[in-house]
């Protein structure tokens, strides 16, 4: 499965280094990737939801949004 999200709050490299540390821990994660827009595309072996992935953020300054 595949969803696609913007990360609100992500400024720079760093940002989305640690967020995607944090979607890594996701059950189910199997890639993350960054586009040209800074959307970010979540790879896994089943459906993860928006609510399951700002879960995985919530001791961060990052939130995900649907694009």
């Amino acid at each position: 499965m595949v969803i696609k999200f913007k990360l609100n709050g992500a400024v720079c490299d760093a940002c989305y280094k640690l967020a995607s540390k944090r979607l890594a821990k996701i059950n189910g994660f199997l890639t993350i990737e960054k586009d040209k827009d800074n959307n970010l595309t979540l790879s896994s072996d089943r459906d993860i939801s928006l609510v399951e992935i700002n879960e995985a953020l919530k001791e961060t300054d990052y939130k995900a949004e649907a694009v």
